[in-house]
């Protein structure tokens, strides 16, 4: 390969992106950026990754991340336990799954139940089969905070 191959012209930084690569906060600073480079609250963005690593000979090991799927289960019937979902998940062959009561605040009382439910990835299409959950039951994604 000769040198000329290897050249790549990357667009050149205009000013308000040079002056945020340029000049980082200052350590200690409470100040964030937001993904778009611009000021802004971290936490209202999810971080984007840049890169999943692939190398299999390298010295150091990362820890794989198990994907997930998550979701708001709710108007459950009140006497409805978390070993309940779980069971009925599990009989329809949904892998890996993790189900939590959410619990009212205090002074204020929930005629139905909700839960947080969360199982493998590879388990989508029957985690998300209408024909598995009771009449009735309402799912919806779950959004971290």
């Amino acid at each position: 390969m000769n040198a000329a191959t290897n050249n790549i012209n990357f667009p050149s930084l205009n000013n308000s992106t040079a002056s945020v690569v340029s000049q980082p906060p200052a350590q200690g600073s409470t100040r964030a950026y937001a993904a778009d480079g611009g000021p802004g609250d971290m936490n209202k963005r999810k971080p984007v990754i840049r890169v999943c690593g692939a190398n299999l000979s390298s010295k150091i090991k990362a820890v794989p991340r198990r994907k997930i799927i998550s979701a708001f289960v709710g108007r459950l019937d009140n006497n409805t336990s978390e070993d309940d979902p779980v069971e009925m998940l599990s009989e329809a062959g949904v892998n890996g799954v993790k189900c939590s009561k959410l619990k009212p605040k205090p002074d204020t009382t929930w005629k139905t139940a909700a839960f947080y439910v969360s199982c493998d990835e590879d388990s989508r299409d029957v985690f998300f089969d209408e024909a598995i959950w009771p009449e009735g039951a309402e799912l919806r994604d779950w959004y971290f905070k």
